[in-house]
């Protein structure tokens, strides 16, 4: 690999990987903070994020899906392209933050119920969820305009702009969670509110850079309403599959957290636990993935595709080499990193220790069969992303899932195997999707020029 190339991949993989990490890590001391509260919290909070998960994974499905246009869109110079492509991607993704707002205003309990039936952690949960409901809306605006800016090689904003509004969430948590400072003590309540208020500020600074600065993305509300009808179906066409495929796969997700963690409330709790770890380690590898999409899809929209092939395949090596440096550590040191939660609890008799023991036996397998998701994330995020391949990537990502991972783990957990196992039955899905996405890589069917859509 030249230079050049590795100081390519550093200069777009370090900012958005830093803005993800600081991003997952507020999840690990919101998890923390409301550890104090119990292990019935922990299994709450967790549950709901499972939910607001399958929110994120629908918004990025419709965002990403822009980046792809936006790289190609840049390659050619073609600002009016790069607006139009905001304009649609910020349109649909309020709309589904709207639906999802609903949901949580006034679904809160059928969404609790399906996860568990503890009525404790529904007591719980339904506070939590109702409490975030601005959340949705708030969050939908800066996405919407931070992927554009990663794929026009300007993450730097958004990785700034996060780092003040986490701290702003991690001030409030500190202060609203237990009370502190002289601010009432909220419990998850406080956790939520929390988050809201860092995403008004996040949604507030993002803005204003934008168009003080005046950067591409700044388009006027003629510009970002200038898209036509055919040209929604156009662009609809291209990322709909993909935006399902994230749908999907994220209810099933979700479907894995009702099965594992509903074995038992240490099993939920303990899944809970994992989820910030999980997060942080799969959000240290989005940079490179997103640094593929860039690289790959720019070569594409000059028509280079020799060269787009040649770095396709070094991506394909590159992530999970870097996974297996960071999963072995994890692995070895699981017990400890979990032991966390304990250190940060001032109430060491709400928490259960079972919960404690099948959380490190869930982070051990994370760490140790890492490199095997890394491998999926970036080639689907990043490579094959580039060149629109989504109807492949559906049926894929998909079919796996719900053909194989699910049906598996439905089994697992019904002959009452031990949840960590049920957990590490999760792995043989990304191993089967690992041989498909590897033979489709090779085969250069994925390499597609993007932008000719007017």
């Amino acid at each position: 690999m030249s230079s050049s190339f590795i100081r390519s991949v550093v200069s777009l993989a370090m900012p958005i990987t830093i803005q993800q990490l600081v991003s997952s890590s507020g999840g690990i001391i919101d998890n923390l903070m409301v550890a104090g509260l119990g292990t019935k919290a922990i299994g709450a909070v967790g549950a709901i994020n499972k939910f607001i998960q399958v929110f994120w994974f629908s918004i990025h499905g419709l965002t990403s899906g822009g980046a792809s246009f936006t790289s190609q869109f840049a390659a050619r110079n073609d600002s009016r392209g790069i607006k139009k492509i905001l304009g649609v991607t910020l349109f649909l993704n309020l709309a589904v933050a709207i639906l999802f707002t609903f949901l949580a205003l006034f679904y809160a309990d059928g969404i609790v119920r399906f996860f568990t039936h503890d009525e404790e952690i529904i007591k719980i949960a339904k506070m939590y969820l109702f409490s975030m409901a601005p959340y949705f809306v708030l969050s939908a605006v800066p996405y919407s305009y931070s992927y554009p800016l990663r794929s026009l090689g300007k993450a730097q904003l958004s990785m700034y702009i996060m780092f003040f509004a986490q701290a702003v969430n991690i001030f409030f948590n500190y202060a609203l969670i237990t009370g502190n400072m002289g601010f009432p003590a909220l419990g998850v309540a406080g956790a939520a509110i929390a988050t809201v208020f860092s995403k008004v500020v996040e949604t507030t600074l993002m803005l204003s850079a934008v168009y003080f600065f005046k950067y591409e993305v700044a388009a006027t509300l003629r510009e970002l309403l200038s898209f036509s009808i055919e040209f929604l179906q156009k662009y609809l066409r291209v990322v709909s599959p993909l935006a399902i495929n994230e749908v999907l796969w994220s209810l099933g997700l979700m479907l894995y957290q009702k099965l594992i963690g509903g074995m038992n409330a240490d099993a939920m709790a303990a899944y809970g636990m994992l989820a910030p770890f999980e997060q942080l380690l799969i959000s240290a590898f989005s940079g490179l993935a997103n640094a593929a999409l860039t690289l790959s899809g720019k070569e594409l929209g000059a028509q280079n595709y020799k060269k787009a092939y040649k770095i396709g395949i070094r991506f394909s090596y590159i992530g999970p080499i870097l996974a297996l440096l960071i999963g072995i550590p994890v692995a070895i040191f699981s017990e400890h990193l979990i032991s966390i939660y304990s250190l940060m609890s001032s109430n060491k008799s709400l928490l259960s220790q079972e919960a404690f023991r099948q959380a490190s036996y869930f982070l051990r397998i994370l760490g140790m069969f890492m490199f095997v998701r890394i491998f999926n994330l970036v080639s689907f995020a990043g490579v094959l992303k580039s060149g629109g391949d989504t109807i492949f990537l559906f049926f894929v990502e998909t079919g796996s899932l719900w053909m194989i991972g699910i049906p598996i783990v439905y089994f697992s957990s019904l002959v009452g195997l031990s949840p960590y196992i049920v957990y590490f039955s999760t792995y043989i899905e990304e191993g089967i999707k690992a041989y498909f996405i590897r033979k489709r890589l090779i085969s250069k069917k994925w390499m597609n020029t993007l932008v000719d859509l007017d």
